[in-house]
C-alpha cells in the first residue's frame, strides 16, 4: 500500500494538468500513488494525463459531469493509501511537500489533517505573496488540540488554502465526505469537522505554489454568493455535531453577526456610488436565515456593533 494517494480532480485544467502532474511525480518521497479523476473535460486534459507514463499514475473520466465537490467525492471512492491529498489542477507541489507532511501524520498518530503555508503564483510561475491570503498564527510549525483549531478557524477567514491538506483517509470515513451543499466552502466545512475530532497539524515553510488566474474556481463565488457560502460552512459544521461544540448557538450568533455585517457595508458601499443593482443579493443574504433573524439577541448585537463602529468613526474624525 502506498503511503499517500494524491487525488488531481480535473475540469477543463489543460492550461496547466502537465506541470501539475510533473510536480507531484518529482517528490522526494516517491511511495505513493496519482490518482486523476477527470469530470468530462472537453480540452484534452485526460489525454494530458494519459501523456505520462508512470506505474503510480492512475486516470479515470467520469461518465457524466459531476462538478466540483462531487469530483472530490469521486477521488475519494478510489483512493487506496491510509493518507489522501486532493490537489487542483493548476497548482505545483515543492519537491519535499508529501515527505514533511507524511511524516508529521505518522509522528501524531492523533493528527488528522496537516496543511502548510504557501507561495501565491501567477500564470506565469512567478511568485505574487510568500504566504496564503489568510495567516496562521502562529506562524510557525505546531500540532494543535483540534477543539482549539476549530474556535480559531470558525471565528475568521479560512487559513487552510485546501491543495496543502494532507489528511488521514479515517478522517473522511468517519465524518463522511465533502458537502455538495457548499460548491465554494466544502473544504473549510471539512477542515472544521475534522478538527472537531482530531489534532491539526500545521507547517510554516511553504510548500505549495497556489497559482491565481482568472479561471480559478473561487472567482465564480464573490460578493454575496461568497459570503452566502462562507456563512453556511460554518453553520453547517456547528449543526453536524452539537454534542461536540458546547457553545454552538453562541458561536452561530457571531457567524451571523460577522457576515451580516459584511453584507451590510456593501449595500451601504453600493448605495453611496449609485449600484443599485448589486444591492438585492447582499440583503437578500442578510435576510436568508429565518431562525437566526428571529432571534432578539442577534439584532441587540447588531445594533451594538453597529452603534460602537460608527462611535469609533466619530473619534478617529475628531468630532
Amino acid at each position: 500500500m502506498p503511503r499517500v494517494s494524491v487525488c488531481i480532480p480535473t475540469y477543463n485544467g489543460a492550461a496547466f494538468l502537465g506541470q501539475t502532474i510533473g510536480s507531484v511525480l518529482a517528490q522526494t518521497l516517491t511511495d505513493f500513488e496519482l490518482i486523476v479523476v477527470d469530470d468530462q473535460s472537453t480540452d484534452g486534459s485526460a489525454a494530458i494525463a494519459h501523456s505520462f507514463d508512470d506505474p503510480r499514475l492512475r486516470v479515470y473520466q467520469n461518465d457524466s459531469r459531476l462538478g466540483l465537490v462531487g469530483n472530490w467525492n469521486r477521488c475519494l471512492e478510489l483512493v487506496q493509501s491510509e493518507h489522501v491529498c486532493l490537489f487542483h489542477q493548476d497548482d505545483i507541489m515543492l519537491p519535499a511537500n508529501l515527505a514533511a507532511k507524511i511524516e508529521v501524520l505518522e509522528q501524531y498518530p492523533q493528527v488528522g489533517l496537516v496543511y502548510s503555508n504557501v507561495f501565491i503564483i501567477d500564470v506565469q510561475g512567478r511568485t505574487t505573496a510568500n504566504q496564503w491570503y489568510y495567516q496562521t498564527i502562529p506562524d510557525e510549525d505546531f500540532v494543535q488540540a483540534g477543539h482549539n483549531f476549530f474556535e480559531q478557524l470558525i471565528a475568521a477567514n479560512n487559513i487552510i488554502c485546501c491543495p496543502s491538506v494532507i489528511a488521514r483517509k479515517a478522517c473522511y470515513e468517519t465524518l463522511g465526505g465533502f458537502d455538495p451543499r457548499l460548491p465554494f466552502a466544502a473544504d473549510w466545512e471539512m477542515w472544521l469537522r475534522i478538527a472537531l475530532f482530531y489534532q491539526v497539524g500545521y507547517l510554516a515553510e511553504p510548500l505549495i505554489n497556489y497559482r491565481q488566474h482568472e479561471e480559478n474556481e473561487t472567482l465564480k463565488f464573490s460578493g454575496a454568493k461568497d459570503l452566502a457560502q462562507c456563512y453556511l460552512a460554518k453553520t453547517l459544521a456547528l449543526e453536524k455535531y452539537p454534542d461536540r461544540v458546547p457553545n454552538a448557538p453562541a458561536l452561530k450568533v457571531n457567524a451571523a453577526l460577522q457576515y451580516v455585517q459584511n453584507a451590510l457595508q456593501h449595500v451601504l458601499y453600493h448605495y453611496r456610488r449609485g449600484e443599485y443593482r448589486h444591492i438585492h443579493p447582499y440583503l437578500a443574504f442578510v435576510f436568508s436565515d429565518k431562525r437566526m433573524i428571529t432571534q432578539p439577541v442577534f439584532w441587540v448585537r447588531l445594533l451594538k456593533a453597529i452603534t460602537r463602529k460608527f462611535a469609533d468613526k466619530r473619534l478617529k474624525r475628531g468630532v
